[in-house]
């Protein structure tokens, strides 16, 4: 590919890609936000519908917030490999290095640590209390 090919298809994937990506994990905090606190649109949710939220919204759109910059790094390093000039495969390889990284964010920062505690949180709130 030559290099203005290059350059136009990695921006023409990337620019979206990452406006995608920030409003999926807008998306996911916010639904993290409801487990959390146990209010959703101002009303107060019961461990039930807190676990529910949980495991069947905010577990799979957790990792499909993984997986998505994952992917389009991956596919912009492929079209950075078909560069013929070494400044347009630059380009191509950084904007696949900003996905690579996110995916590494959103991997390594909070998805064990969030799980482990919005279980416990929801676990809490089913156990009696005294008096």
């Amino acid at each position: 590919m030559s290099s203005l090919q290059v350059i136009g298809l990695t921006t023409a994937i990337f620019i979206p890609a990452f406006a995608i990506f920030f409003r999926h994990a807008d998306r996911t905090n916010d639904m993290g936000t409801k487990v959390y606190t146990g209010i959703a649109e101002g009303l107060r949710m019961s461990a039930e519908e807190r676990r529910i939220l949980l495991y069947q919204g905010w577990v799979p759109t957790y990792l499909g917030l993984i997986t998505f910059p994952g992917a389009v790094g991956y596919a912009i390093y492929e079209v950075a490999q078909s560069a013929t000039e070494s400044g347009a495969k630059l380009v191509a390889l950084i904007y696949a290095f900003l996905f690579f990284i996110a995916f590494l964010g959103v991997l390594l920062t909070g998805a064990a640590a969030f799980l482990v505690y919005a279980k416990r949180v929801v676990s809490d709130e089913e156990k009696p209390t005294d008096g």
